[in-house]
């Protein structure tokens, strides 16, 4: 009796018993799909921002996951709210007469948020239209993870200085575990929360404490594929006043018990050795940008001497930290 082979068959007979091979393979050991996380909870605080909210909210509009809420926790004085509720109807908006600082509004917002993932974001950002989606995506292998940060007014040389000295640490060309998480590109899965929250009186460093407590139940990445713009201080004087909340918010991190292990927390029992911080800060924040290359290490050259004196206000605000003075 003649045996038929493979080769001997029709050849839509040959194509539909490999078909049928190829599937019988795919569902013995294809991984089922991971189940959609169903909704995500933006969540922005938001004060005096009537400049560059809209850049925000329509940036949102704009995205291409659908499944999501936009929470704004306002306490502007000029308007901001007569903006959002005028302009951007499906946004939900949380208004306080008095001002309230943004870790207060965070716990606000993330109270009366729905979603499986609370997506913080900042008033002055803009998220890049797939946002949203990478969020989800990152979601299905690391509950906790910020992204990096980059020039939102690159035509402003105050705001490249602002930008350099607040944000050059918030960078990464592949995903690394860290507690230096910035809040206006954070991301948390609901379920890993718990009752860990912001500090509300404090500003800025509390999204530090904030990355630090919730280090201790998972961990916590910076992921290059998350990306939002910032718009950062453009002014001589709002860039000097933001260094010396900056150190001030640097020295209370490090007086906190529970990020008494950060690096820099020696300068709370050794002061003295503020007197080399501001240059050792710069040389830092120069081998940073020269790793990033191009306009940003130029950019640093330019502008080294605003560099130095903002560093030096840097210093100010951690002694007047240090001294239980207020700002």
């Amino acid at each position: 009796m003649e045996v038929q082979t493979l080769e001997s068959w029709p050849s839509n007979q040959a194509f539909f018993c490999w078909d049928w091979l190829v599937g019988s393979f795919n569902k013995l050991f294809k991984r089922p799909a991971l189940p959609r996380l169903k909704m995500i909870s933006v969540i922005v605080p938001c004060y005096n921002s009537k400049e560059t909210i809209h850049l925000l909210l329509s940036a949102l509009e704009q995205q291409d996951y659908e499944d999501f809420e936009t929470i704004v926790v306002d306490s502007s004085s000029d308007g901001t709210d007569r903006v959002i509720s005028e302009s951007y109807p499906w946004v939900k908006l949380i208004h306080f007469e008095n001002k309230t600082l943004p870790g207060r509004a965070r716990n606000i917002g993330m109270s009366m948020a729905r979603g499986d993932i609370y997506a913080f974001i900042d008033a002055d950002c803009r998220p890049p239209s797939d946002w949203l989606q990478n969020i989800e995506s990152l979601h299905r292998k690391y509950d906790v993870f910020g992204g990096i940060v980059l020039n939102g007014n690159p035509t402003k040389l105050i705001g490249w200085a602002s930008f350099m000295s607040e944000f050059s640490e918030i960078y990464s060309l592949r995903p690394r575990i860290t507690t230096l998480l910035p809040t206006c590109n954070l991301s948390v899965k609901k379920k890993v929360v718990g009752s860990v929250v912001f500090p509300e009186d404090m500003f800025p460093g509390e999204d530090r404490i904030f990355a630090v407590n919730l280090s201790k139940n998972c961990y916590t990445f910076l992921h290059p594929q998350l990306k939002v713009y910032h718009n950062n201080r453009a002014s001589f004087s709002s860039f000097f006043r933001h260094q010396v909340r900056l150190g001030y918010s640097s020295a209370q991190v490090r007086q906190r018990a529970s990020a008494s292990d950060l690096f820099g927390s020696q300068l709370i029992h050794k002061p003295w050795l503020l007197v080399f911080l501001p240059f050792y800060r710069c040389y830092v924040i120069g081998l940073r940008c020269l790793n990033r290359g191009g306009v940003d290490f130029f950019m640093y050259l330019f502008l080294f001497p605003l560099f130095i004196v903002g560093m030096l206000w840097w210093n100010y605000g951690f002694i007047k930290c240090l001294k239980g003075a207020d700002l």
